[in-house]
């Protein structure tokens, strides 16, 4: 062997016993530093009884190429590891192999600015390209140290610091703040980062999470500074008001994704946004902007498929202009003030097929009638018009929608029968037409319908039967009939649901018995269950003549708690307590049973089953003003829940 090659080989050897990026390529070292990090581990325990002469590929979380040999990532999400960041940095984040490193939700500890890379101590392996650090509430630091962070990372491309306790902090470019420009992806979200100082330097990011920080007062003109290349850009949550003026995002062409909601931000739709070609996702929500929708200018938006303007004060007509966003997938525009007719160049009848998916237009002022060419949106899955002032029948094309899923229009002036049609939609799950005047009975296609899960068709002027084929509809988890004329007897069927736990049927004209096959459904509810849409319970503290039943039970989604005053039945009824559950309340863990039983102001005139005491998550039953006879049943202790 040449003196030359010796004294290469003695250099490498050299570099590779004193340079830990080097040295960490080697699966040697790479169990060194597993085992130095282990032993800082205070639970240690989380990670079995691995030993430094298993291999670093056998260490929990580990995941390796090369027929086991090279560590390439490793994660311990969710494991309550109790160690602090130092100990992270002084071993994890130098393996040489590593690519991806996750210790989300892990009881990380301590401060960012402990891990010593600002002093030169370390720098993370070369392969280092995705680091999750987020759910760690115990880890401090400010922006200026996960800038810190990002720099002796050369490779890092995703950073996630989300859910910890950051804080504002840190300078501009003059000292290393262009560092974030090599990273295409950075969560700040959820952290206590307050003020602007450091928005202009995180331009450089191509997608940026700021939601849910205190971030406050108006954005500085412009909030960001070289964001040409900026894809996403999510500030929600925070407390930024005033205008959006323009300038603010001058610059940002490329963003694709912009989401601005859940702020205090005021005045007109923001101009620069109609001027962001390439935007295909904008959310505005639970804002307070005002006036018309531009809606010429929106029209100019041509990728843009997601739109969500709701919880604002936009007013006037709906632009007819928003049918030509031919990549639409979803229009949320509820809780504004928005009036007239909805425009039937919404769903055009052109060569193109629409692929609206999601129409809310919920609480607002809306009048006219459902316009039939609803039917050109073949793919649309969610339509809630519920809460306007809008009349004439329920279009039967809305049968031929075979992807609807949910169809929420309660409290209108609709009228006319359910169409038959309906049970052309077999993907239908939610079918909420309560409050309003519609006739006739509940047609039997609807049993066509194998997926319903709420049913709500009280406050209306239907009559008939209540239909036996209703217990043949396993997912039914709510039934609202009630306020209404239905008529004969409750059928037994309805002990076949196997989901049913609310059941309402409370001023008709129903009589006979009480069905004991009620309570066949007690025990088959199943575990975990839950009800999936957003809802309230409004307790009527008073019943009369005017208002019947112990209360409602209301689908919520996308409406002002306050707007409930213009509901007609609130006036009649003395609704005392509102109770705001969110969609998953209602967990059963074994043995689910009903929960609400509502068969007031009927005619029932049997004694009360025994039976019933077998529903053990019973909290409500409501048997008043019927003609019951006999005894209360002593088994009825077995319901142990009600109140």
């Amino acid at each position: 062997m040449g003196t030359a090659l010796c004294l290469a080989l003695a250099v490498l050897l050299l570099l590779l016993a004193n340079d830990p990026v080097l040295v960490a390529a080697d699966d040697g070292v790479d169990e060194q530093l597993l085992e130095r990090f282990k032993a800082a581990v205070r639970n240690g325990g989380e990670l079995g009884g691995w030993t430094r002469g298993d291999g670093a590929c056998s260490f929990p979380g580990a995941a390796c190429v090369r027929g086991g040999k090279r560590l390439v990532s490793l994660s311990l999400s969710g494991v309550p590891l109790d160690v602090d960041f130092s100990a992270v940095a002084g071993t994890l984040l130098q393996l040489g192999g590593i690519e991806v490193l996750s210790l989300r939700a892990a009881n990380v500890s301590g401060s960012l600015a402990s891990g010593g890379g600002a002093a030169g101590r370390w720098r993370c392996g070369q392969k280092l390209v995705g680091l999750d650090l987020s759910g760690n509430r115990a880890l401090r630091g400010s922006v200026a140290d996960a800038r810190v962070l990002a720099g002796a990372c050369d490779g890092l491309r995703e950073l996630n610091l989300s859910g910890n306790a950051l804080v504002a902090g840190g300078g501009g470019k003059g000292d290393g703040g262009d560092i974030f420009a090599r990273l295409d992806v950075l969560d700040l979200s959820d952290n206590n980062i307050t003020g602007h100082g450091d928005l202009s330097w995180m331009g450089g990011v191509r997608r940026l999470n700021l939601a849910w920080n205190s971030i406050s007062g108006p954005l500085q003109v412009p909030a960001f500074t070289n964001c040409s290349r900026m894809e996403s850009l999510d500030l929600s949550g925070n407390s930024i008001s005033g205008e959006v003026l323009p300038g603010v995002l001058s610059g940002c062409t490329a963003l694709v994704s912009l989401n601005l909601s859940s702020n205090h931000l005021k005045g007109a739709f923001p101009p620069d946004i109609t001027l962001l070609a390439s935007l295909s996702y904008l959310n505005l929500s639970n804002n307070n902007f005002s006036g018309e929708l531009p809606g010429d200018e929106l029209a100019g938006l041509p990728r843009l498929s997601w739109l969500t303007l709701s919880l604002n004060h936009f007013h006037g007509s709906m632009p007819d202009s928003l049918g030509r966003l031919a990549n639409l997938r979803m229009l949320d525009l509820s809780s504004n003030e928005l009036s007239g007719a909805i425009p039937s160049s919404l769903c055009p009848n052109t060569g193109s097929k629409s692929k609206l998916e999601v129409l809310y237009l919920q609480n607002n002022y809306l009048t006219g009638g459902i316009p039939a060419t609803i039917s050109n949106c073949e793919s649309l899955e969610s339509l809630d018009l519920s809460l306007n002032y809008i009349n004439g029948s329920i279009p039967t094309s809305v049968g031929s929608l075979a992807r609807l899923r949910d169809l929420i229009l309660w409290e209108n002036k609709l009228e006319g029968e359910i169409p038959v049609s309906l049970g052309g939609a077999r993907g239908l799950e939610h079918l909420i037409l309560e409050y309003n005047t519609l006739t006739g009975s509940v047609p039997s296609e609807l049993m066509n319908c194998k997926n319903l899960k709420w049913m709500a068709l009280g406050s209306n002027r239907l009559s008939g039967s209540v239909p036996a084929w209703l217990g043949r509809l396993d997912n039914l988890a709510i039934l609202k009939l009630n306020n209404n004329s239905f008529s004969g007897q409750i059928p037994p069927e309805l002990g076949d649901c196997k989901s049913l736990i609310w059941l309402d049927l409370n001023d008709n004209q129903l009589s006979g018995s009480i069905p004991p096959e009620l309570a066949r459904q007690s025990g088959k509810v199943a575990i975990g269950f839950t009800i999936v849409r957003p809802h309230i319970y409004l307790r009527n503290g008073e019943q009369s003549s005017k208002c019947r039943g112990a209360g409602s039970l209301l689908e919520i989604g996308g409406v002002r708690l306050e707007q409930l005053n213009r509901m007609a039945s609130k006036n009649r009824c003395n609704f005392t307590r509102v109770y705001i559950l969110a969609s998953g309340e209602h967990t059963l863990k074994s043995n689910g049973s009903m929960i609400f039983l509502d068969l007031s102001f009927n005619k029932l005139d049997s004694e009360i089953p025994k039976e019933l005491g077998k529903m053990n998550y019973l909290a409500i039953m409501n048997l008043r003003q019927n003609q019951l006879s006999g005894a209360i049943p002593a088994e009825l202790a077995g319901s142990k829940n009600l109140g």
